[in-house]
């Protein structure tokens, strides 16, 4: 998995679960004299910022294991037309659905410690002598 697509990935469903929280505070503020006009407008546009936001860690987390963004595209349509909890279920699919593409790092299997090589101390050239004559 590639670590920068993931963290992307984390962030980007940071973002969209936190504006699906701010809709549940605006849809609850209306209760404190928010307009019901503001609320909906409010709403509507936290939750389509919150679609985008969660596709596009889809899409990160797609190309974190190594495939292209099309897969995920193909899985939305999927969702779409047939299951709406399969949208839901979509990192799920990415996670554990699709295999990682990404070659793993060479580790070395040898435990023991290289030994430190140090440069030998330098030799110095002669002292002159200072006895001018």
């Amino acid at each position: 998995m590639i670590t920068r697509y993931r963290n992307n990935a984390i962030k980007l469903f940071g973002i969209s679960v936190s504006l699906l929280i701010l809709i549940l505070l605006l849809v609850n503020m209306r209760a404190f004299g928010l307009p019901d006009a503001l609320a909906a407008v409010g709403g509507i546009l936290l939750g389509t910022f919150a679609v985008v936001f969660y596709v596009q860690a889809n899409i990160a987390l797609a190309k974190a294991k190594g495939h292209d963004s099309s897969s995920v595209a193909a899985i939305i349509i999927v969702a779409s037309l047939c299951l709406a909890g399969l949208f839901f279920a979509m990192p799920l699919i990415l996670i554990f659905g699709f295999q990682d593409k990404t070659k793993a790092r060479k580790r070395s299997k040898d435990t023991t410690p290289e030994p430190i090589h140090r440069n030998p101390p330098a030799k110095l050239p002669p002292l002159r002598n200072n006895d001018i004559g």
